[in-house]
């Protein structure tokens, strides 16, 4: 049975990493790295990665949980992520955790974003 708790701690060098890691059978399943982004007072998620087989039992919703409770912690006003346009299920897990679509960049990978249909998404969960 897969254990669902997520052990964190926070980068040593200054406090302002965080790393979520999931095990099951003493093996790395997921992870979830966030950064503090200090000029906006926010946290920021930059990777969630669960392994394939691990999918859908509750692991990246449990990380993002986690992360909200340790962003509360820190008094930071948001949490904030980005996904693609074509990342369906990370939008979904995202707007189930709480976070609210709050803008689109429609050339941050290329002049041709929305030709390619991968526009940016900058998701929020405001914690005020």
């Amino acid at each position: 049975m897969l254990q669902r708790e997520a052990t964190f701690r926070f980068c040593p060098r200054d406090g302002t990493r965080l790393v979520f890691v999931a095990e099951h059978e003493s093996a790395p399943v997921a992870v979830l790295v966030a950064h503090r982004r200090p000029e906006l007072n926010t946290l920021h998620i930059v990777d969630l990665r669960i392994d394939y087989e691990q999918r859908r039992q509750g692991i990246a919703t449990a990380m993002l949980y986690q992360t909200i409770g340790v962003a509360r912690e820190m008094e930071v006003r948001a949490v904030s992520a980005e996904t693609r346009t074509n990342n369906v299920p990370a939008s979904q897990l995202l707007a189930k955790c709480g976070f609210e679509l709050s803008g689109v960049d429609t050339r941050r990978h290329s002049n041709h974003d929305v030709v390619k249909e991968a526009a940016t998404l900058f998701w929020y969960a405001a914690l005020d």
